[in-house]
């Protein structure tokens, strides 16, 4: 009876995943030949045409925008949809790779196994959109799954920490911080946690540092050739500057008196109450407007004494708002689901708003029912795992209960790539940013129904 059960559930699990799948495809059917608006989009597409960036841009994705406007004038296909197959090619392939990393059983990469699991993720509906849009999100997802799929195969033992491992990773963290300027950080997290590990287990520390040290040379070298500060009219890129959007947006009117008198001098009480209305607007409106009164390093100063002075009149405000932001984008497939529904602030709605255009029923449908599959699966997989963990524990099975080096790893980069956006945001949540959290939000939900499936074979 309990064995049958077990295929009841795992059953439901087949057909909750093959329903999102059929969703998913047909959505991405219906918006294939449509592009997406986001802001950053457009600003992409002019970087194609005069290959000028900015601080908050990198230079690899313009260039394959300029590709694919070769291939349009060629062909006569809308330029975006090579990006999309481009994108979606290598978030498949990334997706199987990574799938095949961190699988017990060793098959081949693209087994029929693995790609069923990647595409299932790949039509999650926060990952498909990502990787239908005009934006370096996808390729960084699909860099991030294979640097983390290289790294999980040296920790299980399964290949070589070698030299030809640290010129992959190294391609890959100069690739995606060439793709999207964030990654400068966050793939550098994978990369350093490995140099750690090899210190600890090889003779190849040196060699090993002077490639990652190459690779970080090679990416501030062509970010210094290539980029042009302040070239579209934003804020500058500084610490003090993402201290005072995360800090002082959410109360940018309301703690107007508080402010450095210099800043009173360039901008009025009634500008202050309009840019409180817009989280964009400290990064398009304010900052450009105090750097150009003072220039950027005297800026950047009184941003920083603004931050200061709003964390000190605003503190619980202020920690409530950050604790709050670190919760909904570690949970995301949890949390969108409040947010669509009109809790807290975020450009969920935005996001929402745009994968909705051409078929608002079939998103509407597609989405919800992903989101409450996931929670449904969520609870099935923590009874799954609540299952196992007791028997260990009455038989002290003290071993199988420590996490294993690759999921600290996983753990790390996923925490990190959380605060760092965050804490970069102003206030406003956005699920774009953090795909790969929501992709191995989904993982989990296969790692439950393997149990589950393994224990109906037994």
């Amino acid at each position: 009876m309990r064995r049958e059960i077990k295929k009841s559930i795992s059953g439901l699990f087949v057909i909750g995943m093959g329903v999102q799948f059929l969703l998913g495809l047909c959505w991405a059917f219906s918006h294939f030949l449509q592009m997406p608006e986001f802001e950053r989009t457009t600003e992409y597409i002019r970087a194609s045409e005069n290959l000028v960036i900015d601080e908050y841009m990198g230079i690899l994705y313009p260039l394959f925008i300029a590709g694919a406007k070769g291939l349009e004038q060629l062909l006569g296909i809308p330029f975006y949809c090579f990006l999309y197959l481009l994108q979606i090619g290598a978030g498949v392939s990334a997706s199987c790779f990574f799938v095949y990393s961190c699988r017990k059983e060793k098959k081949k990469v693209f087994c029929l196994s693995n790609l069923a699991a990647a595409v299932f993720l790949m039509t999650v509906p926060m990952v498909l959109q990502c990787y239908m849009a005009v934006l370096p999100e996808a390729f960084c997802l699909s860099g991030s799954l294979v640097m983390l799929g290289l790294c999980i195969g040296v920790l299980k033992r399964e290949r070589p920490m070698d030299l030809q491992f640290f010129l992959m990773l190294g391609l890959l963290w100069c690739g995606m911080a060439l793709f999207q300027p964030d990654y400068l950080w966050l793939a550098g997290l994978p990369v350093l946690w490995m140099l750690v590990v090899c210190g600890i287990r090889k003779g190849i520390f040196v060699r090993a540092l002077l490639i990652s040290l190459g690779a970080l040379l090679l990416i501030l070298g062509v970010r210094g050739f290539t980029v042009q500060p302040g070239s579209y009219g934003k804020i500058q890129r500084s610490l003090g500057a993402t201290m005072v959007s995360r800090m002082v947006w959410p109360n940018f009117y309301t703690t107007y008196f508080f402010w450095p008198e210099e800043i009173k001098q360039v901008m009025s009480q009634d500008q202050a109450l309009s840019i409180s209305l817009h989280a964009d607007q400290v990064q398009n409106v304010f900052g450009p407007m105090v750097e150009k009164a003072y220039g950027k390093q005297a800026a950047n100063g009184y941003y920083w004494d603004m931050a200061v002075g709003c964390l000190q009149v605003r503190t619980k405000e202020i920690l409530v708002s950050v604790s709050q932001d670190l919760g909904d984008y570690l949970c995301v497939p949890w949390s969108l689901l409040e947010q669509l529904q009109g809790s807290g602030r975020s450009y969920s709605g935005w996001n929402y708003a745009r994968m909705q255009e051409g078929s608002p029923t079939l998103t509407k449908w597609y989405v919800y029912y992903s989101l409450w599959m996931f929670r449904i699966g969520i609870f099935l997989c923590l009874g799954i795992g609540v299952r196992r963990l007791i028997p260990a524990l009455q038989r002290k099975e003290r071993g199988r209960l420590r996490p294993r080096a690759w999921v600290c790893l996983v753990g790390c980069f996923l925490l990190g790539t959380v605060i760092w956006y965050t804490m970069s945001a102003a206030g406003m949540m956005d699920y774009l940013h953090v795909s790969v959290v929501s992709m191995l939000w989904y993982a989990f939900l296969l790692v439950g129904y393997k149990q589950l499936h393994d224990s109906c074979e037994k």
